[in-house]
């Protein structure tokens, strides 16, 4: 093989041939050479190795644009946001079980085009509300919240007019989840109440859900997924039932019976058992108001119904009282879970005063009453209690609404308004802009006392216009 020398090299240049290089021995030069003529072969001379250095001339790279990409890698951006939805569903504890249902939705987000826009447009207005950071030539997360939210309302829409798997699990967490997904966004709900009837589909959680559950019935077995949307359907659907003032499908004796034998909401049965009868609570004192305007206010002061009326009132009043007996309230309460039932508790004892205390017809009988410093009791319970919940951050805000509705409601000092207004901000941050209608409410409201404090006038409908508006915030 050649051998290079450097220019200061006074060695001789020396190379062997091809056959001599192949057998590797020393080749005694010549052309032939002595081992080429001795063996009959060619003697050839190998090719000599170019050393000189050579230049090459480099152009940068064009930039690639993102309309260069392929559509496989903008479709990572929705992977991306799924993850936003898992996280805001881990958080999502509007039952103890609830938060675990992320991993089991995989596959049927997986396989629902409606589904899964939904969970998108959760997870991208999660996503927008974190902060983060939109690549260019991308859109922002909340412009991809809305676009996917509309996109899932028409995959339901379609998946209804063809009647394909029309009670499956897929369209019930879609119709929930959708109903979530507008308690996120103030746009979206009042475009919600502005385009629809009550009795429409647009009306996801309320009239999608409670339909859907409602075609299955009772008598069916459910699920383990099932089983987990109706827990955390029965707390919310309780809660619009109070603010509503309306009934609700739940309070029929089959779903009662099932509303025993759900799946406990917390870590034990005992902490179980004081969270199922408060929901009962709730769901009986929603019904008294509706009762009461149910009979023409001429006859209230002397028609008979309204005695049972008042006698079933004190009742309810004296299981409540009863309830602290069953409840762990005596100890230190530090599950989130017994925490937000005790802060309903001190709210519905509030709401069953005022759905007697509003009406006149009660002068010959005997009916639900809290005195003044009972009152501002509860309201401070609930002002404590869930600045405590808002800042372990466990439980969603949005279980607080009711409650803070209700000490807004009986609330005689501005500075105890303030700081519900404070704690309704924090309920904002968390994700859930309904708020702000609650917290409009509350302001209204407020506003109306002092005018009415000031001389301005008679309470004529303060307390039924004023939950009569609420109740479209829910």
């Amino acid at each position: 093989m050649k051998r290079i020398l450097g220019p200061l090299d006074k060695r001789k240049k020396t190379s062997r041939c091809q056959a001599c290089a192949k057998r590797r021995i020393k080749c005694e030069g010549g052309e032939p050479c002595v081992y080429c003529t001795r063996t009959g072969k060619v003697c050839q001379q190998q090719p000599v190795e170019e050393t000189a250095v050579r230049f090459v001339v480099a152009r940068a790279a064009a930039p690639a644009t993102s309309s260069s990409l392929p559509a496989q890698i903008i479709k990572q951006a929705d992977i991306v946001y799924l993850d936003y939805f898992k996280t805001f569903i881990q958080r999502f504890n509007i039952t103890l079980d609830f938060g675990s249902v992320g991993d089991d939705l995989v596959p049927l987000v997986g396989n629902s085009v409606a589904l899964r826009h939904v969970a998108v447009a959760i997870g991208a207005l999660e996503a927008s509300r974190r902060g983060s950071i939109t690549p260019p030539g991308r859109q922002s997360p909340r412009l991809v919240a809305f676009t996917a939210y509309g996109s899932s309302i028409q995959a339901l829409q379609r998946q209804i007019s063809t009647d394909k798997l029309a009670y499956g699990e897929d369209m019930l967490w879609g119709t929930f989840l959708l109903g979530v997904f507008e308690r996120m966004t103030r746009e979206a709900y009042l475009q919600l109440l502005a385009g629809t009837s009550a009795d429409g589909w647009a009306k996801h959680m309320v009239s999608g859900t409670s339909y859907l559950l409602q075609l299955s019935g009772p008598d069916q077995p459910m699920p383990s997924l099932r089983q987990k949307l109706f827990d955390g359907f029965r707390v919310l659907e309780v809660y619009r039932s109070v603010l509503y003032g309306v009934p609700t499908f739940l309070s029929q004796q089959p779903w009662l019976d099932v509303y025993h034998q759900g799946t406990p909401q917390c870590d034990d049965a005992e902490e179980n058992r004081p969270l199922e009868a408060m929901l009962q609570l709730l769901l009986r004192a929603s019904s008294f108001a509706l009762r009461i305007e149910q009979t023409p206010e001429a006859f209230r002061p002397h028609d008979p119904v309204l005695d049972t009326i008042a006698i079933e009132g004190l009742e309810l009043e004296q299981e409540m009282i009863r309830w602290l007996d069953y409840s762990p309230y005596g100890r230190a309460v530090e599950s989130p879970c017994l925490r937000v039932t005790i802060i309903n508790w001190h709210a519905t004892r509030l709401f069953h005063h005022l759905n007697f205390s509003y009406y006149s017809c009660w002068e010959f009988r005997t009916i639900p009453m809290l005195q003044q410093y009972e009152i501002d009791l509860h309201v401070n319970s609930i002002l404590q209690e869930s600045d405590t919940v808002i800042s372990d951050g466990i439980i969603p805000g949005i279980m607080l609404l009711f409650p803070l509705r209700m000490a807004g409601a009986c609330a005689t000092d501005n500075l105890v308004v303030q700081k519900i207004m404070g704690i309704l901000g924090r309920v904002h941050h968390t994700g859930f802009i309904v708020s702000d209608l609650i917290k409009a409410d509350i302001q209204a409201l407020w506003m109306h006392k002092l005018f009415l404090n000031q001389g301005g006038g008679a309470a004529d409908d303060m307390w039924t216009k004023s939950t009569s508006s609420m109740s479209g915030s829910f």
